[in-house]
């Protein structure tokens, strides 16, 4: 599996790491958790992601636009 956070917060970007890291090691899944501090980059990734976590508010393209 491999969840995708984008934020532009550094502090919402770790937290949301942390507690998606303790998830999956609680539940014993494989994961790989990517990060991104703008939408842009999350757009040039080139690997797929099962899950992500957006933020709405971000400057140039909002989490929405990512979508």
């Amino acid at each position: 599996m491999r969840i995708g956070i984008c934020d532009d917060n550094t502090n919402d970007r770790q937290l949301m790491e942390d507690v998606c890291l303790k998830v999956v090691e609680n539940l014993s899944i494989d994961c790989e958790v990517v990060v991104f501090d703008e939408g842009m980059k999350l757009l040039g990734y080139e690997n797929d992601l099962d899950v992500l976590i957006l933020d709405i508010e971000m400057p140039e393209i909002s989490g929405l636009e990512v979508k």
